[in-house]
């Protein structure tokens, strides 16, 4: 199940490739199986799925000797901005075949302004190229125009105000969810450490 299979012009030997966002129990994606004595060798589980994996990146800004509260028109700029930046993270690793559905979220306390990407990632290809991808963001989130203009045109009353990142895009929590009725599962064997869970 979840593979493609192609055997040879007798049957006695056959490859099983898994769909895309799934693996065999044992770490791998690709087996090749053949006909002794009656039986196919070596047995194996049908391709599982992998899970979703949930990332969720964080960013602090602080405003210079004003407090959050008398910059009226903040909270309606980061609202107009959500799609914006949700876009950006989102496509922010197509380069390694991965995509994300992003929910951006905001909240203030006093002089800072704490910003959230919730990142769910579904049908990637491995474990090292989400990684990469994660470390990716991480590295790149400052030279965005949207992150460098996004509190232009914010104004605090009277006050002449500047903001700086406190703390740069960091990653605040990562965890695996699998559909309802399956569970989590290592794999048995991950030298590579390329796939390293699935759901059943």
């Amino acid at each position: 199940d979840n593979a493609f299979v192609s055997c040879s012009t007798n049957n006695v030997s056959c490859n099983a490739e898994c769909y895309r966002g799934y693996i065999f129990t044992n770490g791998s994606t690709k087996e090749n199986y053949s006909c002794q004595n009656g039986a196919w060798r070596p047995m194996s589980s049908s391709c599982k799925q992998i899970p979703l994996v949930s990332v969720t990146y964080s960013a602090i800004w602080v405003f210079d000797e004003v407090v959050i509260s008398v910059c009226a028109n903040i909270s309606s700029r980061l609202d107009n901005l959500r799609e914006v930046l949700e876009e950006t993270l989102a496509k922010n690793c197509q380069m390694l075949n991965i995509n994300a559905t992003v929910q951006f979220t905001h909240s203030f306390l006093a002089f800072q302004v704490h910003t959230h990407f919730k990142a769910v990632y579904d049908n990637f290809t491995n474990w090292k190229a989400l990684n990469v991808c994660i470390h990716y963001n991480l590295g790149t989130f400052r030279n965005h125009q949207v992150i460098k203009s996004m509190f232009e045109g914010v104004t605090c009353g009277n006050l002449n105000t500047s903001n700086t990142i406190h703390r740069d895009l960091f990653v605040r929590e990562i965890y695996d969810t699998c559909p309802s009725a399956t569970e989590l599962f290592n794999v048995s064997t991950s030298e590579d450490g390329m796939y390293i869970r699935y759901c059943d």
